[in-house]
């Protein structure tokens, strides 16, 4: 083996070296998306429901490996404020990465309030929350969480400052993934439709 080959090999090492370590050290690094299953719906007597998403279904077409939990639910908190509360439970190596929510509901971007009314606290999430009097989006583009660690959004909806609003389709999009030195898969879930009811 000459020289030449030698310091060749060296450098190949090296280069791949370098690239696994900044696929360590960044969330960005995926190779490929899968996208999550969801199983049966769960109705709790509180009227939140929790939806189990599952990375896929084995020969007897039963869902395996739960790797999500999303629990959904809205309340008349106070007068006419709505409280709705979404929390995301991955699994203990997961880390959630983005969420975003269009809400197909009329009047809900002049109602929907981010802060506490009382407290005045708000997500401790970055997020754009845009729209018009058809629809509203809000976007979490990125959390920083550890692995297994819930993520819990919520908002009201101040039914005082519209003159109505409805119950409507939210689309949820969301990304996940296992906490590995190898970033290969980003899972995902999208145009996942939850109903948002306006409680009595």
């Amino acid at each position: 083996m000459t020289v030449k080959v030698k310091i060749t090999i060296v450098a190949i090492i090296v280069l791949v070296t370098a690239g696994l370590f900044g696929v360590a050290l960044t969330d960005k690094a995926f190779f490929t998306t899968l996208y999550l299953d969801q199983g049966e719906i769960t109705e709790n007597t509180d009227g939140s429901s929790v939806f189990p998403f599952y990375l896929y279904k084995d020969a007897w077409q039963k869902y395996q490996a739960n790797v999500l939990n999303l629990t959904f639910n809205s309340v008349l908190a106070k007068d006419d404020l709505v409280l709705v509360t979404l929390e995301l439970t991955p699994g203990h190596r997961y880390c959630m990465d983005s969420l975003r929510l269009e809400f197909y509901v009329n009047n809900v971007y002049s109602a929907i309030l981010m802060a506490d009314p009382e407290s005045g606290e708000d997500l401790p999430y970055h997020y754009k929350l845009s729209g018009n009097d058809s629809k509203a989006v809000l976007d979490i583009p990125s959390f920083d969480t550890e692995a297994g660690e819930n993520i819990f959004i919520r908002f009201w909806l101040d039914l005082s400052a519209v003159s109505s609003i409805e119950q409507g389709p939210i689309l949820m999009d969301l990304s996940m993934h296992e906490n590995s030195v190898l970033k290969i898969v980003r899972h995902t879930v999208e145009q996942h439709v939850l109903q948002l009811i306006i409680p009595d």
